[in-house]
């Protein structure tokens, strides 16, 4: 039985294309990027050399850009999907609450509130 001992390079353009999809994280994609090297017998870049890879592939591609906000200009708010339970002190009701998330861009100064509905 032949074992293949070269290194199998992650697709960093498509690992970048999927981060920026909602849900994707970099170690989901070193997860598939393993998986993938496991089915081959091929050998793979652990999670901390596969980071620093990425981050080397933005850096040479200039693939992140800085965005100048005038102060008070903008607000961006969201609602985080994650719901989550408050505790009623008084009366130990669970209540099914969301997030809902605002961040001033200039000063990056961030204000969270769980809402019931």
């Amino acid at each position: 039985m032949k074992i293949n001992l070269s290194i199998k390079r992650p697709d960093f353009d498509y690992i970048h294309k999927e981060l920026l999809k909602p849900g994707t994280t970099i170690k989901l994609l070193w997860e598939e990027y393993v998986d993938d090297c496991c089915s081959i017998k091929s050998p793979f870049y652990q999670y901390s050399y596969f980071c620093e890879r990425y981050l080397d592939y933005v850096k040479k591609h200039n693939l992140t850009m800085h965005i100048n906000h005038k102060p008070g200009d903008k607000l961006m708010g969201n609602w985080n999907d994650t719901c989550m339970t408050v505790y009623n002190q008084y009366t130990g009701e669970e209540i099914p609450t969301y997030l809902f998330e605002v961040t001033l861009p200039f000063s990056m100064y961030s204000y969270v509130q769980a809402c019931p509905r």
